[in-house]
């Protein structure tokens, strides 16, 4: 039950793997310890140096084994994004050492350095992606429905500003789509990341010749965001508009540009991507009966605090404005 192979040290940048090689405490981790205990807080990131450690999570009955992972792992980023308590624990393998990154330093250097920003957020939004990918294939081997809590799907813009809104509205194309059809197919190539507008759409995961319907976007949810992360080209699941729906269809390459461009944003736009796939995958586990220790520790947690909410609603509404201002019909 190996995750697919994301390897950290080959994947980030050279700004910050020189920062880690300065920063980051190296320590052998003995057979069988503890790194990170489900439900406990704790301020630390880890990258597996050598060896492997096993990632497991409370469920009905045995604990639950979610991955096994190898050299150039990285793990602990879901509770520095949000702030939360751990959802899984993870035990070092024989032979393991691991290089430990304390958040706190992390995120002063990353307040005075928005290149190294960038890069942490991207790294840590394309291990999300991919940890995502995976989840998908498994969770489904517990009872539950991947039911996404209120007021997630705006999440996303709260993290955003007015520029980042704006430049979205001016260089996306707005798209209808009728019921049925679909955005999205699975293992086709995904050229441009859709934000969907108004409606809803079901997610469908295709295995063993069988459509599994494994959740629903709404409207201010991002669809195609592998491809922008730098995994596959292909898209993971196919997305079905349930209803008529409309989409803002922004070429990747084009934001992808923007991205590299301002450090800046890219930095806000990769913490966003990130801080949403980390409260998906958190919220799916939950909803299969997983992470019962966190969530006892924590309490319900699921809803977006008032605040981001209401920024995220009136930054969404802002776009929705823009677009429909230069539609046609607008």
């Amino acid at each position: 039950m190996a995750e697919p192979v994301f390897n950290a040290y080959t994947a980030m940048g050279e700004q910050l793997r020189q920062w880690l090689r300065n920063h980051a405490r190296l320590r052998h981790a003995p057979d069988g310890s503890v790194l990170v205990r489900e439900g406990v807080q704790d301020n630390v990131l880890f990258l597996v140096e050598k060896g492997s450690v096993r990632v497991r999570t409370t469920s009905p009955g045995e604990p639950a084994t979610l991955a096994d992972l190898g050299s150039g792992a990285l793990f602990g980023e879901m509770a520095f994004l949000e702030g939360r308590l751990p959802v899984a624990t993870v035990v070092a393998g024989p032979g393991c050492e691991v290089r430990e990154v304390d958040e706190v330093q992390l995120a002063a250097a990353m307040a005075a350095d928005p290149l190294l920003a960038r890069d942490v957020y991207e790294l840590l939004a394309r291990k999300l992606a991919i940890q995502l990918r995976h989840q998908n294939t498994i969770v489904h081997r517990w009872p539950g429905v991947n039911a996404a809590p209120p007021n997630q799907a705006l999440l996303l813009f709260a993290y955003l500003e007015e520029g980042d809104i704006d430049w979205l509205a001016a260089n996306g194309r707005e798209s209808r789509v009728p019921a049925g059809e679909l955005l999205l197919e699975q293992g086709e190539p995904v050229p441009d990341l859709l934000i969907l507008l108004h409606g809803s759409a079901r997610v469908l995961l295709q295995q063993d010749a069988r459509s599994t319907t494994v959740g629903q976007v709404r409207g201010g949810e991002m669809l195609g965001e592998m491809s922008l992360l730098g995994g596959s080209d292909e898209a993971s699941a196919s997305v079905q508009a349930v209803g008529s729906l409309t989409v803002l269809r922004v070429a990747k390459e084009r934001l992808r540009s923007q991205l590299e461009a301002d450090a800046l944003v890219g930095a806000r736009f990769f913490r966003a991507m990130a801080i949403v796939l980390s409260r998906w995958s958190r919220n799916q586990l939950l909803s299969h009966g997983l992470a019962e220790g966190a969530r006892l520790a924590e309490g319900d947690a699921t809803e977006v605090r008032a605040e981001l909410r209401y920024t995220a609603e009136q930054r969404f509404a802002r776009l929705r404005r823009a677009v429909l201002e230069r539609s046609p019909e607008g």
